[in-house]
Parts: structure tokens; C-alpha cells; sequence
């Protein structure tokens, strides 16, 4: 049942979140409790209601991170699914439009020569996307906390971060790969005390975070990273995929 009455409900999730910013639907449910709030995210964001895993997870997620309810408008915005929404946006002038395009390219162009010839390139995440948010029968909860869609990585390396926590075992490590290549597979060696927390987890010899080091340098100009995570027995569980180019 819902804490709030249908009209009110229906007045926050048919917001359109093109005309309406972050700040200003927070304020516009700020009365709601969290589940009625992710509902409305979903209703007003993604034009759909949220499977019963999924709002399960968002309500843990909320009260997990700090920034609670504004880091969820924020993932969901960065959702493959927000943006291949077909809204309908403000053309600009044809002027304006076509100037700022020019301007645009000339800059991304000559940017990324002198990047070229310096050696230096810059790795976009395109997607990110989190595997875990139904139903397991291996994996409680996951999560990536970096990267997120729409990262610019200005580095040559970067420690890709995030913690699981296994249902009636724990993996042993976590894989990277791309086109079934292994690029790196770490063991679990981050303090989660959060999620411990979260996830009423006693035990203090688990350890739920890992780190994993990226050399961008090695990487192709566009692919797509796998996560899985390795059990004891071998078997293998998929829990992330990060599509990314290079340029």
C-alpha cells in the first residue's frame, strides 16, 4: 500500500525529468517514504514500475550510500534505459546549432591529435551495467562503485572498485576479461564495514570489496569488460559489463 494518496503520487511521477532537475524532484517527494520514491523515479524516469528486485535493491542502496536518494536520480539518469527514452527536446536555432556543431568537432579534433602525438588518450564509459540487480542464486548483492556511465578516465591506470557479498558461499576472486581473455582476476581484500552493516553480515573474516588495476594504455580503442566472480567450485557468475572507447 502505498503512504501516500494516488493524486499525489501521480503528480510526482509524471514529472518529465528533461524539464524538471534532480534538486527540484527530491524536493517534490521529500514527504515520500522510500519505496514510494523509487517508484515515482521509475514512473517518471524509465516510464515503467520497478520489479520487486529491483525496488528491493534500490531501497538498500538509498540507505547505503551517503548521498542516498540523489545517487539514485543520478544512476538513473545514466541508465542506458533513461537515455534511449525517445523525448521529445527544444530544437536550438539552426544558427546556433550548426555553429556550436562546428566548433564542436574542430576542437574534438585537434584535442585528440594532441593527444596522439603526445601520447596521451582519454577513456570514455560509455555503460556501465550492473548484472546483479535480479534474483541470484549465487550473489546477495553487488555492486560497481567505480566506474559509472559516463566516466572520463584522463589517466594511464585506474583501480575499477566494488564489493559482493555471496549467498551460501563467498567468491574466491573476481575476473576481469574481454573476449573471454583474462586480464586480471583479484582476491576480495576490502574492509565493507557499510555493507556489513546494511546486510546484517556478523562475520568479521569476510572481506566484501576488491580492487582491481586498469592499464588504459593496454586496452583497444572500443570494447566491452566483463566482471565475473569465481567460486570455490570453479563456477563462474558474470556481475558487471563496462562498454568504454577510447579517443
Amino acid at each position: 500500500m502505498y503512504q501516500i494518496t494516488p493524486e499525489q503520487f501521480a503528480l510526482v511521477s509524471h514529472l518529465d525529468p528533461m524539464q524538471i532537475s534532480d534538486r527540484e524532484f527530491l524536493l517534490a517527494d521529500r514527504a515520500f517514504g522510500d519505496e514510494d520514491f523509487v517508484r515515482a523515479v521509475y514512473k517518471s524516469y524509465l516510464n515503467r514500475d520497478p520489479m520487486i528486485s529491483e525496488l528491493k535493491y534500490w531501497m538498500i542502496e538509498i540507505k547505503l550510500k551517503k548521498t542516498g536518494r540523489f545517487f539514485f536520480l543520478k544512476q538513473t539518469r545514466n541508465s542506458l534505459e533513461f537515455n534511449q527514452r525517445p523525448y521529445h527536446r527544444k530544437k536550438p536555432l539552426f544558427r546556433a546549432n550548426a555553429v556550436s556543431n562546428y566548433f564542436g568537432k574542430f576542437w574534438f579534433l585537434i584535442s585528440r591529435s594532441i593527444r596522439q602525438i603526445i601520447g596521451i588518450q582519454h577513456l570514455e564509459i560509455v555503460a556501465t551495467i550492473n548484472l546483479i540487480l535480479k534474483q541470484n542464486d549465487s550473489i546477495l548483492a553487488a555492486w560497481i562503485d567505480q566506474p559509472k556511465t559516463g566516466d572520463i578516465i584522463k589517466k594511464s591506470t585506474y583501480y575499477i572498485a566494488g564489493w559482493i557479498v555471496g549467498k551460501k558461499q563467498q567468491p574466491v576472486t573476481i575476473r576481469l576479461s574481454e573476449n573471454e581473455m583474462t586480464i586480471a582476476e583479484v582476491p576480495l581484500t576490502g574492509d565493507r564495514p557499510d555493507v556489513s552493516k546494511v546486510y546484517c553480515l556478523e562475520s568479521e573474516t569476510h572481506k566484501w570489496g576488491f580492487y582491481i588495476l586498469l592499464n588504459i594504455k593496454q586496452l583497444p580503442l572500443r570494447g566491452d569488460l566483463q566482471l565475473q566472480a569465481v567460486f570455490p567450485n570453479g563456477s563462474l557468475v558474470p556481475i558487471c559489463s563496462i562498454e568504454y572507447r577510447k579517443y
